[in-house]
């Protein structure tokens, strides 16, 4: 790892400050990673905020900004908990096990896809079956919140998968893919 970043992103506003003070970072880690003399890759993983969706769609703003800034001449991986839905969800509202979570009005992802600059690991498997990519709750799953994207005309998508669980050790799936390098 030659390079590290760690940013933690503002808490929503809509929160009180003592609320706030207590309340858990949202944050994105940044590193670069040197594969080969000539040869350095981005790595970023993130956990976005949850119940607040414009404190989410900043984030998402100033993600895309820095992964831009830090990793436009070099292959990028970015993988995450962004708790929000892909534009193509159905239900957009009343999810049985949140049902006072509304993301109708989140572009978060969209704001994602839209960047020009990453492409989504799961387009492919969503596509083929929606449902095949839901992640949360990771005991009866029913939306997808984890992604992974990728950016570099030298990454070429291998495979993308959400891994099955007990539903013990986490209340999000993880996801897998895999990328070979030209």
């Amino acid at each position: 790892i030659t390079d590290y970043q760690y940013d933690i992103y503002a808490k929503p506003a809509s929160n009180s400050v003592f609320y706030n003070f207590f309340y858990l970072d949202r944050a994105a880690q940044f590193c670069t990673i040197q594969l080969a003399p000539q040869l350095k890759i981005g790595l970023s993983n993130v956990h976005l905020e949850a119940y607040d969706g414009y404190a989410r769609q900043s984030q998402v703003t100033q993600l895309i900004d820095t992964s831009r800034y830090l990793y436009s001449d070099m292959p990028f991986i970015l993988v995450g908990d962004f708790n929000a839905l892909h534009p193509d969800m159905m239900t957009q509202t009343r999810f049985p096990d949140e049902p006072d979570n509304d993301y109708g009005n989140d572009t978060s992802i969209s704001k994602l896809l839209k960047s020009s600059f990453l492409t989504d690991a799961f387009a492919a498997k969503r596509k083929q079956d929606g449902s095949s990519v839901f992640t949360f709750p990771s005991d009866s799953p029913n939306r997808q919140l984890d992604y992974g994207f990728y950016s570099g005309e030298s990454l070429k998508l291998e495979s993308a998968d959400v891994m099955t669980t007990d539903g013990e050790g986490s209340d999000h799936l993880p996801v897998v893919f895999s990328l070979g390098l030209d």
